[in-house]
């Protein structure tokens, strides 16, 4: 058995196993399916994007007519927390603007 012929039964026994771990994925390759997760994530990013004003002006009528009370003070609540930047979630602080106020701050204001 030749060097080649040796070569040539490791490549065939790697094909067989990556068609075999295709055939478990669908008739998807490993590639393919991390290209349609990525995009599926930025259509959903899209939808998301583009269902915004809808989902803020559903907040806004709750605030100003929902049935109880509690729900339009809570909408009132969460759009003005919102609005003045006090939302934990929306104020996602940027470590490299928090890096330039380190360094930008003078140690002897303290």
């Amino acid at each position: 058995m030749s060097d080649s012929d040796s070569f040539q039964d490791a490549l065939d026994k790697y094909n067989e196993n990556f068609e075999r771990l295709n055939g478990l994925l669908g008739d998807k390759s490993l590639l393919e399916s991390g290209l349609v997760k990525t995009q599926r994530i930025e259509e959903t990013k899209e939808i998301l994007a583009a269902s915004l004003p809808v989902a803020v002006q559903a907040v806004i009528e709750l605030a100003s007519m929902a049935s109880t009370e509690s729900v339009r003070l809570r909408a009132a609540q969460y759009l003005i927390n919102i609005s003045l930047g006090k939302d934990p979630a929306i104020k996602a602080e940027d470590p490299a603007l928090e890096l330039i106020d380190r360094l930008s701050h003078d140690p002897t204001d303290d």
